[in-house]
């Protein structure tokens, strides 16, 4: 009796084992009847197998289990693959883009088709496309942890750093070290999620500005630094903020300057031995001239500039000098000094009664914006700008009379006064006249309003004064 006991339990424990081998091969059979897309677009079709199972009409598109939609039969299906595999390369700029094999599940399977709508191939390429199901295998260049943008390659994501610290290096320099404050590395990784790089050049732009589209303007002769601010909507202040390391008092014609505020990713430290030729100023001795007018000079000498030669280590962020230390010095040329006459006489002007009196303001405030002599490209600055708001009233700066009146040329509406005693003032850029010519002013009658007509660097006045025609220094008649 014992024995035919166990033996039933081995029989019963025997059977159970058989069930559960019965179950795994199914379930295993089920998995083996999905259809997936590996990378290629390679798909295998199969039937639901099962005394159960009834025919499929469809085949279901999943992304990370998230149902995307269905499509009624296998040309659409592969006419879709295949254009989101051209696409992706496409749009993302990289030939390593592909479908994520991984995520992507195709399965053929059994559907109500009064419930739902098919997708067409089109259809189905914009919806793989919007979910991004693809891999975007590339290098990504990474600051601090933070990946920042993508290069084709691991050559090219090198080549855009070391362009970087090119950029900041000074071309009389020898470079000590140069390193990023940053932990700055290349990794391979999905990319997807970055801006890709189309080439170096565009890479380092992007590093450099944080924007895909920089902009830039490429001095012109006559061009000063407000000129170019406010033509690009842009203060002083902005504009050199947007190209560290230059200096406003040395436009040169052909350089290029960034209308985009720089945001670089990272910060380059460049320590470098620099060597500059630096000029040394010439003095001027003068000699009293009573017969001349205030403002007036007459060289008798003419002084020359020396020059030396500069040896020092300076150490830079992102092209900011943060710190200088001269090594050595080296006299190249003395500097020769030149001797003038200086003017000593008051200048003055006869007023109807016969009195003698200097000039006055033409303006309410003075606020200079452009001084005498300062330079125009291939010619110097004959007055000095006074800045205003539009409309602000100008002033005669003495009793005289108004001999021109005119709105054409580089200096817009001028007026032009004679007040005897060969001086002359000149007021340029105005908005409106107040008088005409043969009319007789006098001391702060207004005589036009600020505007910006001509060539102007917004509302200013550009105010001369002229002894015997030539032009002196307006600054010096300014109270």
């Amino acid at each position: 009796m014992t024995k035919n006991v166990f033996d039933q339990e081995v029989i019963k424990t025997q059977w159970e084992v058989c069930q559960q081998k019965a179950r795994a091969l199914w379930e295993n059979h089920q998995r083996e009847i999905k259809r997936t897309a590996a990378g290629m677009m390679i798909a295998c079709i199969v039937s639901v197998g099962g005394a159960a199972a009834v025919q499929p009409n469809a085949y279901e598109i999943s992304y990370n289990d998230e149902i995307l939609g269905y499509v009624k039969d296998e040309a659409s299906l592969d006419e879709a693959l295949q254009k989101v595999e051209s696409s992706i390369a496409e749009q993302t700029g990289l030939a390593t883009a592909a479908l994520d094999a991984k995520g992507l599940n195709i399965t053929r399977t059994r559907v109500k088709t009064k419930s739902i709508e098919f997708a067409t191939a089109e259809e189905l390429t914009d919806i793989l496309l919007d979910k991004q199901v693809y891999r975007c295998d590339a290098y990504s260049i990474v600051v601090d942890g933070v990946p920042v943008l993508a290069a084709a390659s691991e050559e090219d994501a090198n080549a855009i750093l070391e362009r970087v610290k090119q950029s900041y290096s000074n071309e009389n320099s020898k470079i000590i070290s140069a390193e990023y404050k940053e932990k700055v590395e290349v990794v391979a990784s999905d990319v997807r999620e970055l801006p890709v790089a189309k080439d170096v050049e565009s890479g380092v732009s992007y590093i450099l500005t944080g924007t895909e589209d920089p902009r830039t303007y490429v001095v012109q002769s006559g061009d000063t630094l407000w000129d170019i601010a406010h033509a690009n909507g842009m203060t002083s202040a902005e504009l050199i903020a947007a190209n560290p390391g230059f200096d406003p008092n040395r436009l040169k014609i052909g350089q290029e300057l960034n209308l985009v505020a720089m945001k670089p990713f990272m910060t380059m430290v460049i320590t470098e031995e620099v060597t500059e030729t630096e000029s040394i100023p010439f003095t001027t001795q003068y000699t009293d001239n009573s017969s001349m007018y205030k403002g007036q000079t007459s060289i008798i000498t003419a002084g020359q500039n020396g020059s030396k030669e500069v040896v020092s280590k300076v150490v830079s962020e992102n092209g900011v000098e943060i710190s200088r230390e001269k090594l050595s010095e080296n006299v190249v040329s003395q500097p020769v000094v030149q001797t003038a006459y200086r003017g000593t006489k008051a200048l003055t002007y006869t007023t109807a009664s016969g009195k003698r009196a200097s000039l006055s303001n033409p303006l309410a405030s003075i606020v200079m914006s452009d001084g005498y002599g300062a330079s125009r490209g291939s010619r110097r600055h004959l007055g000095v700008d006074l800045r205003s708001s539009k409309g602000a009233p100008i002033y005669a700066a003495a009793d005289g009379l108004v001999t021109k009146v005119s709105s054409n040329g580089s200096y817009g509406k001028l007026v032009v006064i004679d007040h005897g005693n060969g001086v002359t003032t000149k007021y340029a850029h105005c908005n409106s006249f107040n008088v005409s010519v043969g009319d007789t002013v006098t001391r702060g009658q207004q005589i036009a309003t600020v505007g910006s007509t001509g060539n102007a660097t917004g509302n200013i006045l550009h105010y001369e004064v002229l002894i015997n025609g030539s032009n002196v220094n307006p600054a010096n008649y300014l109270n």
